[in-house]
C-alpha cells in the first residue's frame, strides 16, 4: 500500500551522556530524535544528602539549547517522590522543580517522567506532576509507563490515579514500553488503546531476530504496534549501548525494520480514514434545521456509507411490514 503518512522514530542509548554523541549516532543511523536524561550519573552518585543551589556542568547531560529540537528531556527516574521519609521526598521535589526549570531555560519541546513501579500510591508524584504542568507553557510531559508482566501490579490503575489527579490535563501523555513480556490478559493492552498515548518505547529485549540475525517483533508485539498506528504514535528504540544490537543490521536495522511495519499497515476503510482524527473527541451532534451547515459537512454526511446502510435496512423493514409478503396480491 501507499504511505499515508510518516511514521517518526527516536533513539535512546544508556550508555552515551552527551547530546552531541546521541545526536550523531542517532543521525547516521536515520532517527528523528533522542531521549537522554537531564542529569548525569555523576550528579547521583554526589550529591546523595542535599540539592546545590545550581547545577554544575558536570552535574548535567544536557547543558546548553545547541540539541533542544531534538532531545526528549528525561527527569531523574530514580527521585523517589513518595519516599516515608520526609526528608527525602522534600529533597525529591526541590531536584524535579529544578529540573523542570533547566528543560524550559534550554527550550526543550517535551520532558518524560517514569511512572514508579515501588508502589501503586503515587499522590505526591501526581501532586509534583500536577504542579509541573502549571509551571510550563509550551512543554509537553510525557509519563514513561512499563507494560510488561515484570511489573509487580497492574500499572494502569497508578497511571488513571495519575491523570486523574492532573485533572486530564492536555499537556500529559505517555510513553509506553511495550516490555519482552505482554500480558497475556489482552484486556490489559487495549485499554491503553483509549489512553493519550504518543510515544511507543521498544527496548533491544522486545525484539527477536529473524534468520538472517535481523531484529524483528514477535506477532503479537506487531499487532500491539499496528493497533497504536492508528492513532499516530511516535516510536523509540532503548538500547544500552551502541553495540547492543543484534548480530546483522546494527542500529539503523530496528528503525528500517519499524518503518517497514508501519508501510506495510492495513489500509484504512472509507469510514474509518473521514473518522481519522477524531477518535478520542465527543463530537457535538449537528442540528441541520438549525444550523446553516458549510457544504463541506453536508459532503461528509453524503459519504457516510453506514448511514445509507442503515437506511437502506430500514426502508426494507418497513416496506416489509406494510406490505407483508403473505398478503402480497398479484399485480
Amino acid at each position: 500500500m501507499s504511505d499515508q503518512s510518516q511514521i517518526t522514530i527516536g533513539l535512546e542509548i544508556d550508555s552515551i551522556t552527551t547530546p552531541y554523541d546521541l545526536g550523531n549516532v542517532a543521525d547516521s543511523a536515520g532517527y528523528s530524535f533522542g531521549l537522554l536524561q537531564l542529569l548525569s550519573r555523576h550528579f547521583q552518585q554526589t550529591h546523595t544528602s542535599s540539592i546545590p543551589t545550581a547545577f554544575e556542568r558536570t552535574d548535567l547531560q544536557l547543558w546548553n539549547a545547541d540539541h533542544s529540537g531534538f532531545i526528549v528531556g528525561g527527569i531523574s527516574p530514580w527521585v523517589d517522590l513518595d519516599s516515608t521519609d520526609a526528608v527525602q521526598r522534600k529533597m525529591g521535589e526541590a531536584l524535579v522543580k529544578k529540573q523542570i526549570n533547566w528543560a524550559a531555560h534550554l527550550g526543550l519541546s517535551s520532558v518524560i517522567f517514569t511512572l514508579p513501579e515501588t508502589s501503586a500510591n503515587l499522590v505526591n508524584f501526581a501532586r509534583v506532576l500536577n504542579h509541573t504542568l502549571n509551571m510550563v507553557s509550551y512543554t509537553q510531559i510525557l509519563v514513561r509507563v512499563n507494560l510488561s508482566t515484570q511489573t509487580p501490579f497492574d500499572i494502569w490503575p497508578s497511571w488513571n490515579m495519575v491523570r486523574t489527579l492532573c485533572n486530564h490535563n492536555s499537556k500529559l501523555s505517555v510513553a509506553l514500553v511495550l516490555g519482552e513480556d505482554l500480558p497475556q490478559d489482552s484486556s490489559l493492552i487495549s485499554r491503553w488503546f483509549a489512553e493519550p498515548v504518543k510515544t511507543i518505547i521498544l527496548p533491544k529485549t522486545s525484539f527477536i531476530s529473524n534468520a538472517k540475525g535481523f531484529p524483528v517483533l514477535p506477532k503479537r508485539h506487531q499487532g500491539v504496534l499496528r493497533q497504536f498506528f492508528e492513532h499516530n504514535v511516535q516510536l523509540a528504540v532503548s538500547l544500552s549501548s551502541p553495540e547492543d544490537t543484534h548480530t546483522q543490521g546494527g542500529i539503523t536495522a530496528y528503525q528500517q525494520y519499524l518503518r517497514h511495519l508501519h508501510k506495510t499497515r492495513p489500509q484504512l476503510d472509507e469510514a474509518e480514514q473521514f473518522a481519522s482524527g477524531y477518535h478520542d473527541y465527543l463530537q457535538a451532534p449537528l442540528q441541520p434545521l438549525m444550523d446553516n451547515l458549510e457544504s463541506a459537512t453536508y459532503e461528509v454526511f453524503e459519504k457516510d456509507p453506514i448511514k445509507y446502510r442503515e437506511y437502506e435496512k430500514a426502508v426494507y423493514q418497513a416496506l416489509n411490514d406494510r406490505f407483508p409478503k403473505d398478503n402480497a396480491t398479484p399485480a
